[in-house]
């Protein structure tokens, strides 16, 4: 609205905003969703399993809770919202994207305690005020309020970053003053089949973001004809706000709060048979591997997740045989008999190895740490333990912000856990891979989880390293590194989507900017320290000969 508007006009804006935006939470519409929910869930999951509630049972009496749940499927808030009714919590207002604001699904959804935003509030500040003075009487009235702050779906499996509107503005009403503190109670939600699985598909693949409409909404009832296993509703540690920011040394709190709100939730990740079964099948170059081999690989993973007392993670109690056949019978891996002793082949077509991405990237963070290991170990007869600690403090850092992982990163109980599981040897401060070829193999296969990531750092840190300092902007970086990382991928087959990702390549400049590793001068080149010379000196013992190749031809390709 144009500056020295008329008050009856801003009066008139701030009215029609409001009306956009509040929900309108009754009991029948809850009755009914209730009915319809219990309905659909028993014909397409095969359970809906929650956990950690009794982290925030208590909380709920003494603090308005603020439910901030991973965003991976339009499934999520219809849920969340359906195990707190059943479990006897109030029911949250959820904040909704105005693009569901269908006819007939807008108002079903509002009764249901949905209350709309925009994507984008721009320069219209009447619209601003009037949200933000929304969210505080929420906040003041005591209601449970549920957003995500990634905004939207995430399209790779990964968290995506923080949105900092919504906690901007959370904060700013915690500051005005409020009858009950704020706590913050991450989510966490493990599908084994998304319900989007065919649009995300398309999406990875390069097609533009599908419009809801409400013949979108009655086609999806044609996904109640198939199953799509179980789901994981888990609930982290809840977040006080007030210790939060007690506690904050960041002169950027919000950005901090969003970060820790990821980490919490993916904290209480589960890695259940899809994700088990992604985990060694997409570490195979051509996405297949003989079931003897697949067994042992899930065996491995499962040990690593089962071993990690610094999380709240958790992992599938089937046995390797029973994740297989589960996984097949989803229609997620294919099997071609083989007489051999190996067993069978297993493996996915292009198009489902394509999405295995997605949930492999939902637990990625889970075995990231002992993978990095793997990494650091598998090519070289040996290590020392001292040299090993400072790569793996080098480079550890930046994996854990991508992935969105909290607290310890345990090398040396990690060191322990791997060699009690047989995948590395360690003699008198030095640590290698072993000398049973079966057990080197475990090793590797354990190291590719992790080298898609490493590999699009060491693409990073190359191209800036020979440009030398003050030559590149970030601008002219990020075209190098998308244009390289793609070639790459199309030359040597990664089908992996997120690999050329611009916004991972940005997180990973912006990380290294944080740590003063990269400076930008006046004129926005950017420079670096010797940091940069230690962690790709290091890369040389990991990344394939490939993308060291690779680099070199465009390198003399100039």
């Amino acid at each position: 609205m144009a500056a020295g508007a008329s008050q009856a006009r801003v009066e008139r804006a701030a009215r029609l905003a409001a009306y956009g935006i509040v929900s309108d939470m009754s009991y029948p519409h809850i009755r009914f969703l209730d009915r319809l929910l219990t309905w659909l869930w028993h014909r397409i999951y095969e359970g809906v399993r929650v956990a950690g509630i009794e982290k925030f049972e208590r909380l709920a009496t003494t603090h308005t809770l603020i439910y901030t749940p991973c965003h991976r499927s339009h499934l999520d808030y219809l849920l969340l919202s359906y195990v707190l009714f059943h479990r006897g919590f109030m029911l949250p207002h959820i904040a909704a994207g105005d693009n569901l604001d269908l006819p007939l699904v807008g108002r079903i959804l509002r009764g249901g305690g949905a209350f709309f935003m925009r994507r984008q509030f721009g320069a219209d500040a009447v619209y601003a005020a009037v949200f933000s003075e929304y969210l505080y009487q929420m906040f003041r009235r005591g209601h449970a309020v549920e957003y995500f702050v990634e905004g939207g779906r995430s399209r790779t499996g990964r968290l995506l970053p923080a949105h900092t509107g919504m906690l901007h503005m959370t904060i700013e009403a915690y500051r005005r003053g409020l009858p009950r503190p704020l706590a913050f109670v991450p989510v966490y939600f493990g599908y084994e089949k998304v319900v989007e699985a065919n649009s995300y598909l398309d999406e990875l693949r390069g097609a533009a973001k599908r419009r809801e409409t409400v013949g979108g909404v009655f086609r999806s009832l044609r996904l109640t004809r198939e199953s799509f296993g179980t789901v994981q509703v888990r609930f982290g540690e809840p977040i006080d706000l007030a210790d939060f920011l007690g506690d904050a040394r960041d002169d950027r709190p919000v950005q901090a709060l969003g970060r820790r709100i990821l980490a919490g939730v993916n904290d209480c990740a589960y890695v259940n048979d899809v994700s088990l079964v992604a985990l060694a099948t997409l570490s195979m170059p051509r996405q297949s591997i003989d079931e003897t081999t697949l067994r042992t690989q899930i065996e491995l993973c499962r040990r690593l997740v089962e071993q990690n007392a610094d999380h709240a993670y958790a992992v599938t109690g089937a046995s390797a045989d029973e994740v297989i056949r589960h996984v097949e019978d989803l229609g997620l891996l294919t099997r071609e008999h083989i007489a051999d002793e190996a067993g069978d082949i297993l493996g996915h077509d292009p198009v489902t190895a394509v999405l295995m991405t997605w949930y492999r990237n939902n637990v990625l963070h889970t075995i990231a740490a002992p993978s990095l290991i793997a990494c650091l170990v598998a090519n070289r007869r040996g290590i020392r333990r001292v040299v090993l600690r400072r790569l793996f403090d080098a480079i550890y850092p930046y994996i854990a912000r991508e992935l969105s992982s909290l607290g310890s990163d345990g090398f040396g109980d990690w060191l322990e856990r791997l060699h009690g599981v047989g995948v590395i040897e360690q003699r008198r401060g030095t640590v290698s891979a072993p000398a049973d070829p079966a057990a080197r193999y475990r090793l590797r296969l354990l190291a590719n989880a992790i080298m898609p990531v490493l590999e699009r750092f060491y693409i990073t840190l190359a191209l800036l390293h020979r440009a030398g300092p003050g030559v590149l902007d970030q601008a002219a970086l990020m075209l190098e590194c998308r244009t390289t990382a793609a070639r790459f991928s199309k030359l040597y087959g990664l089908d992996s989507p997120e690999f050329a990702d611009a916004r991972l390549f940005s997180a990973f400049l912006a990380h290294l900017t944080e740590n003063e590793a990269l400076i930008a001068d006046d004129a926005g080149r950017l420079k670096f320290d010797e940091r940069v010379r230690d962690i790709l000196r290091a890369g040389r013992y990991v990344v394939a000969m490939e993308l060291r190749h690779a680099l070199e031809q465009r390198d003399t390709g100039r």
